[in-house]
């Protein structure tokens, strides 16, 4: 956030806060130090124990049922569950909530580490300050998930800004080869959405 200015390349907001954009020759640069940052906040966030409701692998943050648009948009609305899902005992579980009916033989396999899950990682949701990561907000969605969650719903969200998803990816292949799931996922996301 910049004070005011007469430059083009300046965006008032509210608050009397105004935005900045960066020359292109630095996108690499900020890139991949973002990039750096993001697996640093990620792998932090991944390696926080569950110390909530032992019974069940996959919940929320406090470990009840979870809210996650990519769970409403998969399901046929239930008025007494309301856009909640769960608690899953296992993954097992999980997989069947996200199973579309009409492709029986697209779910995902099972035996992925469940680790903490911001849930909704997208560009709107990345907070920075001088050119540098300072914040991760909008934690709704955050809960028990499998490994693969993060990667995979930051596709669901983003798939036109193609700059954002090669980061993405490039964060993600550290932690992990979600490709199978992001396959998984793809199909279901066409055939169901």
């Amino acid at each position: 956030m910049y004070g005011p200015s007469c430059s083009f390349k300046v965006q008032r907001l509210r608050f009397g806060l105004y935005l900045k954009t960066t020359p292109t020759r630095r996108y690499p640069m900020l890139a991949n130090e973002f990039a750096a940052l993001q697996l640093e906040c990620l792998s932090e966030l991944r390696a926080i124990p569950k110390e909530v409701a032992p019974k069940y692998a996959i919940t929320n943050v406090l470990g009840k049922a979870c809210y996650d648009g990519r769970l409403i948009t998969g399901s046929v609305y239930d008025e007494a569950r309301g856009d909640f899902f769960g608690p899953f005992v296992d993954e097992d579980d999980f997989n069947n909530t996200l199973r579309c009916i009409p492709l029986p033989n697209v779910v995902h396999s099972s035996g992925h580490e469940i680790v903490l899950t911001h849930g909704d990682l997208n560009m709107r949701n990345i907070m920075m300050h001088n050119g540098r990561l300072s914040g991760i907000i909008d934690w709704e969605t955050c809960g028990w998930f499998p490994d693969y969650w993060d990667y995979t719903k930051a596709h669901f969200i983003t798939k036109i800004h193609r700059r954002w998803l090669r980061i993405v990816d490039a964060v993600f292949e550290k932690l992990g080869n979600f490709e199978a799931e992001l396959a998984v996922e793809r199909q279901l996301w066409w055939y169901c959405y």
